[in-house]
């Protein structure tokens, strides 16, 4: 990291400590989601904030950066950058990739990633739904069924009782 120990834009521990909800992801897992977690402060913030903290699998792995990962190595390669129980929940796709585009990616060497469950369920709760959209033949999170199922999870009182 340059600087070596990075500040927080101001406001962003705040933001951390009052929040109900924590998402982290989706994104790319060593370029998007755990650079945040290495700015000063942030991973002692999550840690102390009374949030539902979810963690949103990448869909599809990343040649170079995640090749042969399941969705636990990913939340795994996150707490070796945070700590162990970061996720309250790990937020999968379940939807079946179309064929046409499982070659497509094979030839880019990605790959649908695997959902080793009894893994996940070890340390956190998994919900697994339908979160895939398909545009200009790439795989996305599917922004309206991704935010519906965040905001259900985050209000869901039995989820909060049994905590």
């Amino acid at each position: 990291l340059n600087p070596k120990r990075p500040r927080p834009v101001d406001g962003v521990i705040r933001a951390i400590k009052n929040a109900d909800i924590i998402v982290l992801g989706p994104g790319s897992l060593y370029t998007s989601i755990i650079p945040n977690l290495l700015v000063d402060g942030v991973v002692d913030a999550i840690k102390d904030s009374g949030a539902v903290k979810i963690y949103v699998c990448n869909i599809m792995s990343q040649a170079g950066e995640t090749e042969g990962y399941t969705a636990n190595d990913h939340l795994s390669a996150i707490e070796r950058h945070s700590y162990e129980g970061i996720a309250d929940i790990v937020l999968a796709n379940s939807a079946e990739i179309p064929d046409g585009l499982k070659e497509k990616y094979a030839l880019e060497n990605a790959y649908a990633v695997e959902i080793d469950a009894q893994k996940i369920l070890t340390r956190a709760k998994l919900v697994e739904g339908n979160l895939m959209l398909v545009r200009n033949d790439r795989i996305r999170h599917n922004f309206s069924r991704l935010a519906r199922t965040i905001m259900r999870l985050g209000s869901d009182i039995n989820y909060f009782e049994n905590r």
